[in-house]
C-alpha cells in the first residue's frame, strides 16, 4: 500500500486496488507476504493450515455458530483460503472454516496444501466456489437466519 494510507480492517483490498503499489501487487499475488507467518507456525502460534487468525472486533460480532471456527488453531493457508478467499463473502469464508473444523484431519490437510499451489498459480478468483456449491456444505448445517445475521462492516 502507499504511505500515508489509513488502513480500515473491515476493508477488502483486491490485488488491482489503486494504492497498492507494483512491489505490493507482487508480493500479494505470490503470498510472499505471508512467509512471516512461517516464525508464528514455529512458535506454536499458528499451524500451516487452519482458518486465517480473527480480528478481536470480528469475534465480539460473532453468534454461537460462527465461534466454531475459533475451536482450532489458525492456519496460514486453510479450506477458505483454497475456495476462493477475497473472492468470496466473509459469510462464506466462515462457512469454509466451520467445515474445516468438523473435519479436519491429515488427509484434508494435505488436500488444502496441495490445493494452495495450484490456488497459488492459478490465482484466488479462476479457483472461488460458492460455499453452497461445494462438498463441504453437507456436512455443516447452515441457520436459517445466517446470512443476516452478521455484518460488522464486513460485507463481500
Amino acid at each position: 500500500m502507499r504511505a500515508g494510507r489509513n488502513a480500515d480492517a473491515v476493508e477488502l483490498v483486491p490485488l488491482d486496488h489503486p494504492e497498492i503499489t507494483p512491489v505490493g501487487r507482487f508480493l500479494r499475488r505470490w503470498k510472499i507476504d505471508e512467509l512471516p507467518q512461517l516464525t508464528n507456525v514455529l512458535a506454536g502460534h499458528m499451524s500451516l493450515v487452519g482458518p486465517r487468525p480473527t480480528l478481536p472486533e470480528h469475534v465480539a460480532c460473532y453468534d454461537d455458530f460462527r465461534r466454531q471456527r475459533l475451536l482450532v488453531r489458525p492456519g496460514i493457508t486453510g479450506l477458505a483460503q483454497v475456495n476462493g478467499n477475497t473472492a468470496i463473502s466473509w459469510d462464506e469464508r466462515i462457512l469454509y472454516d466451520i467445515a474445516y473444523v468438523q473435519r479436519c484431519g491429515f488427509f484434508l490437510d494435505a488436500a488444502i496444501m496441495l490445493r494452495t499451489v495450484v490456488v497459488l498459480f492459478l490465482g484466488e478468483s479462476r479457483t472461488a466456489r460458492r460455499f453452497a456449491d461445494s462438498l463441504f456444505a453437507i456436512h455443516v448445517p447452515v441457520p436459517k437466519n445466517y446470512y443476516s445475521s452478521y455484518d460488522p462492516g464486513m460485507g463481500a
